[in-house]
C-alpha cells in the first residue's frame, strides 16, 4: 500500500526529524556532516523549500522547514533522504546492506509564532543540551553557527517570526542541559512547544 503524502499545513512551520537505523552513528567524520549539508542545500534549491533552522547530530538531524503552498514536504524529504542514502552507501561501500534511517521522518507542525521560536531554540540548542559544547553557537553543524557567521541566504531563509536581537543568548540561557549520563538522542520537543 502506498504511503499517504504528508502535505498537511502548507504555509506553517514544520519540525522534521530523522535518525539513523538502530540509533547508530550516521555521521562519523566532518566530511559526513558536510556531505549531508551539501545534499540539504541541493534539496532546498531544487524544491524552493525555506529552511529556517537545522542541527545535524551524530545519529539524527532536525530541520525546521517553512514550505509555501506550492512546496511539497513529502517530495522534498523523499529527495533529500533518498539522495543522502544513495551517496552515503556509495561512499562507505554499503550498497545493498540495509537501511540508513530507522523509519520515515517525523513531522510536527508549529501552530503559532511562540511554537516556531520554541522549536528553533530547541533545534539550535540541541548540541548544548546534549553536552557537546558549552555554548550553542560553537557547534559547527547547526544553523545557529551559520546565523552568526553570516549565511547570506545560501542555505537559510528568514524565519516567519522576528528573532530577538539577543537570539544567541536566548538559546544558551533557555536550553535545558541533560544529565551527563543521559544519552544525546533527543528528537522532538514536547508538544506544548509546538503551540498545540
Amino acid at each position: 500500500m502506498a504511503r499517504s503524502r504528508r502535505n498537511r499545513a502548507p504555509g506553517l512551520v514544520h519540525h522534521v526529524v530523522n535518525r539513523a537505523n538502530r540509533r547508530k552513528i550516521m555521521f562519523h567524520k566532518p566530511g559526513d556532516y558536510t556531505a549531508f549539508l551539501d545534499v540539504l542545500g541541493e534539496a532546498v534549491a531544487r524544491y524552493g523549500m525555506r529552511l529556517v533552522a537545522f542541527c545535524v547530530m551524530r545519529n539524527h538531524w532536525h530541520l525546521v522547514l517553512w514550505p509555501d503552498d506550492s512546496t511539497s514536504i513529502s517530495a522534498f524529504m523523499h529527495w533529500l533522504t533518498s539522495t543522502h542514502v544513495r551517496r552515503y552507501h556509495a561512499h562507505y561501500e554499503l550498497t545493498g546492506t540495509g537501511h540508513l534511517y530507522q523509519a520515515r521522518y517525523r513531522n510536527d507542525v508549529c501552530e503559532d509564532d511562540r511554537g516556531v521560536l520554541a522549536v528553533m531554540r530547541y533545534v539550535e540548542g540541541n548540541p548544548l543540551a546534549a553536552g557537546l559544547v558549552t555554548q550553542a553557537q560553537d557547534y559547527e553543524w547547526s544553523s545557529l553557527r551559520l546565523r552568526i557567521d553570516g549565511d547570506e541566504g545560501h542555505l537559510l531563509s528568514e524565519p516567519p517570526v522576528l528573532l530577538p536581537t539577543n537570539w544567541t543568548t536566548f538559546v544558551n540561557e533557555n536550553t535545558p542541559r541533560r544529565r551527563p549520563d543521559h544519552p544525546c538522542e533527543g528528537s522532538s520537543p514536547p508538544p506544548e512547544l509546538l503551540g498545540g
